[in-house]
């Protein structure tokens, strides 16, 4: 009978103590893992809004004739011309388009290059085109921000006193 009463008094204090210990470690493993998918989802989104973002800049680029370059703007915001052929475009964190740089969740830049090719620059004009999408602020848990999200690269060629092909 003294058996019987011993194997139903329960748990003693230390079981309770590592289990609850094995149980936290488990659940930072699986804690990360959310955070790690979420980061991961994310950027997902992000690389398929500034994708389109790149290909909707891109073709207003390619529309615009040459000298309506200058007033480039996408969503009635304008672009900022740091220099001769590069176009920047600031986005906030949803991809809505802000005026300022220090509201930038994410920047646009578009760099316009006359081309190499000498027998396609004789009968017209060619352009490397290329887009560089950067989020300005790391995902999180990450102590810096990778680099660029989204790169493109692409040609336009425009025959002489043509418009873009």
């Amino acid at each position: 009978m003294r058996k019987h009463e011993r194997s139903q008094r329960g748990f003693a204090l230390v079981e309770i103590i590592i289990a609850i210990g094995v149980l936290a470690v488990v659940s930072m493993f699986i804690l990360e893992m959310f955070v790690r998918a979420a980061n991961m989802s994310q950027r997902a989104r992000d690389k398929d809004n500034a994708c389109f973002e790149a290909q909707t800049v891109l073709a207003l680029y390619r529309s615009l004739p040459v000298q309506g370059r200058a007033a480039l703007s996408v969503s009635g915001r304008d672009a900022t011309r740091s220099a001769p052929g590069v176009w920047t475009f600031y986005y906030d964190d949803a991809w809505r388009p802000v005026v300022v740089a220090p509201d930038a969740g994410f920047t646009l830049t578009l760099t316009a290059a006359p081309g190499t090719d000498a027998g396609a620059l004789s009968a017209g004009v060619w352009e490397t085109l290329s887009v560089t999408v950067v989020k300005n602020e790391p995902y999180l848990l990450e102590r810096q921000p990778r680099g660029p999200i989204l790169t493109l690269t692409t040609g336009l060629y425009r025959p002489r006193g043509g418009a873009a092909q």
